[in-house]
């Protein structure tokens, strides 16, 4: 278990009475790698592990090391291994007359999965595939079986496989936790929800999302009282469905947050609430959890609070658009006639609190975006500019 330890001299002890550090570590393309110890409060700086001081041990392995003395007081020497890092590896199956052979896509993982030509046969060369390690003989690459193949390896697709098996990211909830989303999502909004929030149905509010948006989950409001802006920002209460430490909670918590890919994103709560009652959608009712701010001419927030709420967004509007009415767009300015004196205002709001930013020294880092664009199966990357109306929202 790692606890109890025997050095070379034959005594035993615990790892810290005998000077050994516990860790992880972080390999290197070139061989070399870093140890990042657990005990961060007493060992502040990382260890470096030459290569010829890992014996045997990889990228990702929980070991114990001791104090090497190299270069620096900062170099180690791995004496144990106390956990492999990695079970499976994804890479690019190669074959010739001898072996089979997956080089990792992750590089920090040095070093080939070795699979026997016994078990490998059949597997076509160049395929991305997903290897199970099923040894880690000393001095030579770790053995392994070919568990499932992903595609070509410049299949778009068989990329995104590479990807999501990886990185372990599940691409399918447990029959548990949806058929609790889907309880969750056909609770209706009582009276009693709207008793005990503050009711906004009756205001104008907006959400601004890129055309490609796939979930809707915050909108805003804003409006002018003498010299002063009152700024409403509305957040989907999603807290109102996933109970503390529900299987829904549970497994968001696992899942850490959604993840998007061209063509589809795997969503950290189901799509009954991701895309359902938790979506801040165009004239339907949604709870929220709204701050409200009023905020002067000069940009000082001169009042604020956080309440739960209900909203009934009037409009699901895009960036382009709010551009366009910003623009004096005439077809644009005629669809959205009633909000487009809130989006003026939208935009000198924005503008004062920009300067006040600048005042106070904040930096713009002024970095060029990509926007990545799949059709027909092919990735196209065109030039892509953000335009004012995306800093409407970050302001």
């Amino acid at each position: 278990e790692g606890e109890i330890y025997q050095n070379d001299g034959g005594r035993y002890g615990t790892s810290e009475q005998l000077g050994l550090i516990k860790g992880k570590l972080s390999g290197h393309e070139r061989g070399f790698a870093f140890l990042t110890p657990e005990n961060k409060e007493r060992f502040e700086n990382d260890f470096f592990i030459p290569h010829k001081n890992l014996h045997g041990a990889l990228h990702g392995d929980t070991v114990l090391i001791e104090r090497y003395d190299g270069r620096g007081e900062d170099e180690g020497n791995v004496v144990k291994i106390l956990e492999r890092g990695y079970d499976k590896v994804v890479g690019v199956f190669r074959r010739d007359k001898r072996a089979g052979y997956l080089i990792p896509d992750e590089r920090k993982f040095a070093t080939d999965i070795y699979i026997p030509l016994s078990a490998c046969s059949h597997i076509r060369n160049g395929v991305k595939a997903v290897a199970r390690i099923t040894s880690y003989p000393y001095g030579k690459s770790p053995g392994g079986e070919i568990i499932e193949v992903l595609g070509d390896e410049d299949d778009f697709f068989a990329e995104e496989l590479s990807i999501i098996r990886s990185y372990d990211l599940k691409e399918e909830f447990p029959p548990r936790v949806e058929k609790e989303a889907e309880k969750q999502a056909a609770r209706k909004i009582t009276e009693a929800d709207i008793a005990t929030r503050r009711d906004f149905r009756d205001k104008l509010i907006v959400t601004i999302d890129g055309a490609d948006t796939r979930d809707i989950d915050d909108a805003v409001s804003l409006e002018k009282v003498g010299e002063d802006y009152l700024l409403g920002v509305h957040i989907a209460d999603v807290t109102h469905y996933v109970d503390y430490r529900s299987p829904l909670d549970t497994e968001a918590f696992e899942r850490g947050t959604s993840v998007y890919f061209p063509d589809r994103v795997l969503p950290m709560l189901p799509r009954p609430l991701s895309n359902g009652i938790c979506s801040l959608n165009e004239g339907e009712d949604r709870l929220t959890l709204s701050c409200l701010m009023k905020i002067d001419k000069k940009g000082n927030v001169k009042s604020s609070e956080i309440v739960e709420g209900i909203i009934r967004s009037s409009y699901k509007m895009t960036y382009d658009e709010v551009t366009k009415i910003l623009d004096g767009d005439k077809k644009t300015c005629e669809k959205y006639a009633l909000v487009k004196d809130m989006v003026a205002l939208f935009a000198e709001l924005t503008k004062i609190l920009q300067t006040m930013r600048e005042k106070r020294g904040s930096i713009s880092l002024d970095v060029k975006e990509a926007k990545i664009i799949l059709e027909n199966g092919e990735i196209k990357i065109p030039d892509y500019e953000r335009a004012f109306s995306h800093q409407i929202i970050e302001a």
